[in-house]
């Protein structure tokens, strides 16, 4: 009897943790992730998780790719809210990726000048959920007060661009269960870059972001693409 209640009391906890934290997918995008990218070499779990649980996928540099890419694993748990008068659902789902040079101090997490990409990506995949929104390509998002991100760049905030550095067949993936989840490419922004986009159009920088491949990997002090 002991035994079976249990189980019940298992079965109950798996319900509700999959009502309102969502259905992880976290082998699946592993598995998708290791087969396109490369060997994930850490995964930073979440100790504590509100709304949905973000974790980061590491996968480290290499002789053939010298760079770090990190890869959340989370935000595809619950759809996103998208607006009334979308005619698909093909972006419900997303997870995020963010490329980090070879040099990155990526495990010297007490040091806001190297941590602060990680909190990006965490912070961004909470968003629509946090909100009751949604993020696709040509968004993007400003620090509060525009703060920059550290002491060692001026960027503040960041946009959504399709994740073209990478073979096609990464930037999609159906679930067994049929979910379609984007890999979506989050790039950081300078001020000046943001504006650029409210006095322009999102078409406008996303042409400019798109025509500099270097900005797919992040440079802490790279110059201001917009004319």
């Amino acid at each position: 009897m002991i035994h079976l209640i249990k189980k019940l009391i298992n079965t109950f906890n798996n319900y509700l943790l999959s009502k309102y934290m969502g259905e992880s997918s976290l082998f699946e995008i592993s598995s998708h992730v290791e087969k396109h990218i490369g060997k994930i070499n850490t995964v930073l779990h979440e100790d504590k998780s509100y709304l949905v649980h973000i974790d980061i996928l590491i996968v480290e540099p290499t002789e053939k790719d010298p760079t770090y890419k990190l890869i959340t694993s989370g935000m595809s748990d619950k759809p996103m809210i998208l607006p009334e008068g979308f005619e698909h659902d093909s972006n419900k789902f997303a997870e995020l990726i963010i490329t980090l040079p070879k040099d990155w101090q990526i495990n010297n997490m007490n040091d806001e000048n190297w941590f602060w990409p990680i909190r990006l990506i965490k912070t961004l995949a909470m968003f629509p959920h946090q909100f009751d929104t949604f993020l696709d390509v040509g968004h993007t998002i400003s620090n509060e007060d525009n703060t920059k991100f550290c002491n060692t760049t001026n960027m503040c905030g960041s946009i959504i661009v399709e994740t073209t550095n990478y073979n096609n067949e990464f930037s999609e993936m159906i679930t067994t269960k049929g979910k379609k989840i984007k890999f979506l490419t989050v790039i950081p922004l300078y001020q000046e870059e943001i504006e650029y986009k409210i006095k322009n159009s999102q078409e406008e920088l996303l042409k400019t972001i798109e025509s500099n491949h270097d900005l797919f990997i992040l440079n802490n002090n790279r110059k201001i693409v917009i004319k």
